[in-house]
């Protein structure tokens, strides 16, 4: 008796479709910042990096509503399933998701030295166009997860539909999204950002994907969840 069926099902690519849709979104503000030293010769400092932060925000926010326009067209309920609708998280597995969330945020203070990773990344001196360009990233980021929230939803939903197990709880809880979040955001965010965080932003990855199942798939919950997360 086999383990594992692989199942043909073509509803499954529009998932793909959208989680890769979410991938060339997330990436797409790298295109902005190759302009960046055109603005050189204009503006200095903080200035040009606020600028090319508003440029990135203001497309990422097109792209979101562009995308969420795309799931409607797709028939796809990025929100909510039938299955979790209007249904409330138990209470054992929202201690589970708590210690689950908290745990990151405690390991990322420790490796500060006990501080907190925003007060660390937002500095002790901040100047006022290094605070509009702070508040410019942290709502950037929101989007910013939006869209990674859908990829994790998108993903483990499309591969939900080809891959079958024998037992029970591994088709309900395999980290199909944990899984390709780690492989995709993890591995290219370690790339691209340059940063002495990008390991934990590395492993923090696959955390989301877990925190998606946790919370019964509900977009908000993983969705504010991961943020905080990443904020804190």
């Amino acid at each position: 008796m086999k383990s594992i069926e692989f199942i043909k099902d073509k509803s499954s690519l529009k998932y793909y479709l959208i989680s890769i849709i979410c991938i060339l979104c997330v990436y797409s503000s790298l295109l902005i910042k190759l302009f960046s030293p055109l603005l050189d010769n204009i503006y200095y400092g903080n200035i040009t990096d606020v600028l090319i932060n508003s440029f990135s925000l203001v497309l990422w926010a097109l792209e979101l509503i562009i995308l969420c326009l795309l799931c409607k067209k797709f028939n796809i309920n990025i929100f909510s399933t039938k299955e979790n609708k209007h249904k409330e998280l138990p209470l054992l597995r929202l201690i589970i998701l708590f210690i689950f969330a908290i745990i990151p945020m405690l390991a990322v203070s420790i490796y500060l030295d006990f501080t907190i990773k925003i007060v660390y990344e937002l500095g002790v001196k901040v100047t006022v166009w290094g605070f509009v360009q702070n508040a410019i990233n942290m709502v950037s980021y929101i989007i910013r997860f939006a869209f990674i929230t859908i990829f994790i939803n998108c993903i483990h939903l499309g591969f939900e539909k080809n891959i079958k197990f024998n037992n029970e709880k591994f088709n309900k809880y395999f980290p199909f999204g944990a899984i390709f979040s780690f492989l995709v955001f993890g591995i290219l965010d370690l790339i691209f950002i340059s940063n002495n965080l990008k390991v934990f932003y590395l492993l923090m990855s696959f955390v989301y994907g877990i925190v998606y199942l946790l919370s019964d798939r509900k977009f908000a919950t993983t969705f504010i969840v991961s943020y905080l997360i990443w904020l804190l």
